[in-house]
């Protein structure tokens, strides 16, 4: 076989992959696409109303179990010690050292919440503070020993505001986050292949190569003429 025959053969092999390989990237990311789309847009114009936002508090006693449980050296007996008698809280409070990882794996599994974004220690009022975060809404625990109460404050937020903060990654998490990265590279790839496909026929050929270069430079002018930057 010549050298023109090969290069013939390897440029059908090229392009037959690349239109395969488009097709199947654009039906498998046609619906992230629209979402992202559309929450671009929302995002834009903010097109929905944090005040809509669904807030609950639950409160309640901490049982004696719980206490023991969730403490490492104080016991029931310490935290009432350091009610009833205030000048001995700075001393008593040396001792309490609560079980963060049981404190957290318990109530985790109990509400339903993802990994905690920080865990507060009041050791002066003997708290513990755990503040949870998730596509436009968060959860609060507060734990008090010496009260022995249990409040938690959530706020859930409206279908727009939740697709928002999945569009920006927000308080996502790592599986989320792995969608979009994966997802980005595979609409890069997805670009590519079209433009691949462009330059297989000639009559479109130089209308596609205009167009790539007008959705290139007019972004940049827009942002080197209308978009507010800070002078050099």
């Amino acid at each position: 076989m010549s050298k023109k025959k090969r290069n013939s053969a390897l440029k059908k092999e090229i392009f037959s992959f690349s239109r395969l390989l488009h097709v199947y990237l654009s039906t498998f990311l046609l619906s992230l696409l629209v979402l992202f789309s559309i929450t671009g847009i929302t995002l834009n114009h903010r097109w929905y109303d944090s005040q809509n936002n669904q807030e609950s508090l639950i409160e309640r006693s901490l049982t004696s179990l719980q206490i023991e449980d969730w403490l490492l050296v104080s016991s029931e007996q310490n935290l009432q010690s350091n009610k009833n008698n205030q000048s001995n809280r700075n001393n008593q409070s040396i001792n309490w050292e609560p079980d963060l990882t049981r404190i957290t794996r318990d109530l985790r599994q109990e509400f339903h919440l993802p990994i905690p974004a920080s865990v507060e220690l009041e050791s002066e009022f003997q708290e513990v503070i755990l503040d949870f975060k998730v596509p436009a809404g968060f959860a609060t625990i507060t734990l008090s020993f010496i009260d022995k109460r249990l409040v938690l404050e959530q706020e859930k937020g409206s279908v727009i505001g939740i697709l928002n903060d999945l569009h920006k990654g927000r308080h996502s998490g790592v599986g989320w986050s792995w969608v979009l990265d994966v997802s980005a590279v595979l609409i890069v790839v997805f670009s590519i292949t079209g433009f691949i496909i462009l330059f297989q026929g000639k009559k479109h050929r130089k209308g596609g190569v205009v167009s790539f270069a007008l959705g290139t430079l007019t972004p940049y002018l827009i942002y080197l003429f209308l978009v507010p930057i800070i002078g050099s």
